[in-house]
Parts: structure tokens; sequence; C-alpha cells
């Protein structure tokens, strides 16, 4: 694509180069995917990446500022614009 071969195999995948350096065969690749995912069922996330914590935090905090903000415009809104009764008519200007 764009004038180049694709860059597609172990390189580009997430395994560490030092465990790509030791593969040989693709049984040793599907040994060290099973050993893998058996070990990610007994892991916490937070030990298999440290910034999780940190992403999480942010993802937090931007929720939560958000959500403020949601309420801050839901406020203003209803301060600016009444409630409209049951049966009373509303007349809306459009320009054309």
């Amino acid at each position: 694509m764009f004038g180049i071969e694709p860059r597609v195999g172990l390189a580009t995948s997430s395994l560490p180069l030092e465990i790509i350096a030791t593969l040989e065969t693709e049984e040793d690749l599907e040994k060290i995917i099973a050993k893998g995912n058996q070990s990610n069922m007994h892991e916490d996330n937070t030990e298999r990446d440290p910034d999780i914590n940190y992403h999480q935090s942010t993802r937090s905090k931007a929720t939560n500022a958000l959500i403020k903000k949601a309420n801050k415009m839901k406020s203003t809104s209803d301060k600016t614009h009444p409630p409209v009764n049951v049966g009373h008519h509303v007349v809306c200007q459009f320009l054309m």
C-alpha cells in the first residue's frame, strides 16, 4: 500500500522482541500464546500495565467533567426556558 510492502508479522505484534527472538517454530508460538492466556486469567490488569491506573483515572476525571458540564447546561436551560404546560401553544419563528 502506498508504494511499500505491508509490514505484517510477529515484529508488529504485541509480543516482546525478546520472546520473538526465541521462537523457532509455530508450535513455540502457540505455547507462548497459551501460556500468556493462562497467566492473564490469574493476574490483575494493573500488574500487566502500570499505566492502566493513569488511564482509568484520566477517563474517570473526563467522565466526571462531562457530567458536571451536562448538569450545568441543563440548569442553565431550565432557567432560560420555563416548562410548557400541557395544552398550551408554543410559537416558533423560522427564518426563510
